[in-house]
């Protein structure tokens, strides 16, 4: 009998011991390298005529693990928006020599004809920047800010912004759907409303409305966020809640404000900040 409890608790010991490691065992760490592609293309062989340029720059994680394979596949379909399959370089220089052909595919003949009549040379500048940064935070996560600028056509020059998370021990990317509780959309929209009132120094729908905001659109939970070490910060783009001019807006929740809409995993991952 006593031997049987003897074993028993030493089994016991083991399992705590072997969960505390499991626990206190730290997320791998990851390397960046940084690479950058830059071209231009004139419209047609004029020394002055108009052109298209385009950047690339891309942190990207040097392992051929199945966490670097995932995270830089994830990245570079936001990049280009399309699935990649190609090694980062090689997807860059690839997306660079189709945007370029396209340029002359698409305006060389009809800038050959309004050249004629003294064209505005800037309605056929083209401009455009990719670039994905790693950014530094939590060692639980692989972060990344995916920027996007354009300014084309003599039109004014636009940037989105889009944001990622990934788990740094899986590589899996972290959705709404993910880290919130099924059924909580209606909660955590009704949260930003509010945020977003606090914010813009308002208490009604109404008076936000009058200062710009959800004119065309009711509030809604977007997939664009940041987790960040005290809460989450979600990012709209221009001309999502408010008008162009009004520029980007992001609402940061409070993990205290959110607790009761956060999965369990997600609450695990968040003491581990």
């Amino acid at each position: 009998m006593k031997q049987n409890m003897l074993i028993g608790t030493l089994a016991l010991c083991s399992i705590l011991m072997a969960s505390a490691c499991k626990e206190e065992t730290p997320p791998p760490e990851h390397e960046f390298k940084t690479f950058r592609t830059e071209r231009t293309e004139r419209l047609n062989n004029d020394a002055d005529a108009p052109s298209r340029h385009i950047r690339i720059e891309m942190d990207y994680l040097t392992a051929q693990d199945s966490i670097g394979r995932s995270a830089n596949r994830t990245v570079m379909q936001r990049m280009y928006e399309r699935s990649v399959s190609l090694a980062p370089q090689a997807a860059a220089d690839s997306f660079a020599t189709e945007y370029l052909k396209r340029y002359r595919e698409d305006l060389q003949e009809l800038y050959s004809q309004e050249k004629k009549t003294q064209v505005t040379k800037a309605w056929y500048e083209y401009s455009r920047t990719i670039a994905a940064h790693h950014l530094t935070g939590s060692k639980e996560l692989i972060q990344y800010e995916v920027t996007h600028s354009f300014h084309e056509g003599g039109s004014a020059p636009y940037e989105e912004k889009l944001f990622l998370n990934f788990d740094a021990r899986s590589g899996v990317l972290l959705t709404a759907d993910s880290i919130f509780k099924k059924g909580s959309r209606i909660e955590l929209e009704a949260l930003l409303l509010q945020e977003l009132e606090e914010e813009q120094d308002v208490k009604s729908l109404e008076e936000l409305r009058q200062k710009g905001f959800l004119r065309l659109t009711n509030m809604y939970a977007t997939d664009n966020f940041l987790l960040l070490e005290e809460g989450i910060c979600f990012y709209y783009q221009r001309d999502e809640l408010a008008s162009y001019e009004a520029g980007p807006v992001e609402i940061h929740l409070s993990y205290k404000k959110l607790k009761n809409i956060l999965t369990d995993k997600t609450k695990d991952l968040w003491s581990r900040f």
